[in-house]
């Protein structure tokens, strides 16, 4: 009887820590490009469990499949979707900094960016624009929502966006700080730091970090 106890034990105990592994690692995905062969690999060997406290492989695979696919994959829909670059939705405010790119719609002419802290009713004052450059929105709070607009000579684009409270803040914060502790490639640090926003619904943090992975020119 004993004996079929503890090998009922030993195979739930296997069960239990295969199925642990399935969702802590991420196994070898698909890539488009020896660079994305490479970095799947190194992803492969990873452990997101034991990498960042809380975070799983889902998220990673997530995020793999936004920078092989180049869409978004979360966030708020819009009819006149707003320019790649510029904040909408949850933010995670760097050193209390929201940067707010236009460099795509530069083409289009400027005429006008406004933005409005929404719960004072106060304009935002903007550094000044430096070509190529994104502006470094400043004293951004937490708990803090603001909503904007950018017109071109061609067309109006609109958008808002929240920054988290201090508590989801220190999460964020606590888990990029763990993983500043691996001994990962910078690539690797990179996706990892996506998975995370991806988990806080940070969408324009992640998609930022894809477009600069998309951005490295392949071997």
């Amino acid at each position: 009887m004993k004996k079929n106890i503890a090998l009922t034990l030993l195979v739930m105990t296997t069960c239990v820590s295969s199925a642990y592994a399935q969702e802590c690692q991420l196994p070898p995905q698909q890539a488009n490009s020896p660079r994305t062969e490479t970095l799947s690999k190194e992803l492969s060997k990873t452990n997101a469990c034991k990498t960042v406290k809380g975070l799983s492989a889902k998220s990673l695979k997530t995020v793999w499949l936004a920078l092989l696919d180049t869409k978004s994959t979360g966030g708020k829909r819009f009819e006149t979707p707003p320019p790649v670059g510029t904040p909408t939705g949850k933010v995670f405010a760097i050193a209390d900094k929201v940067p707010f790119d236009v460099s795509t719609v530069i083409q289009e002419g400027l005429v006008s960016l406004t933005i409005k802290d929404d719960d004072n009713g106060k304009l935002v004052k903007l550094p000044q624009y430096v070509a190529g450059q994104p502006l470094l929105l400043e004293k951004m709070k937490a708990g803090s929502s603001f909503s904007w607009v950018l017109v071109t000579r061609k067309e109006s684009y609109r958008g808002s966006f929240t920054i988290p409270d201090t508590d989801e803040l220190q999460e964020i914060n606590n888990k990029l700080t763990e993983l500043e502790t691996q001994d990962f490639s910078a690539d690797v640090k990179a996706i990892y730091q996506a998975a995370i926003f991806e988990e806080a619904d940070c969408y324009f943090n992640r998609d930022l970090i894809l477009a600069a992975l998309r951005s490295v020119k392949k071997p």
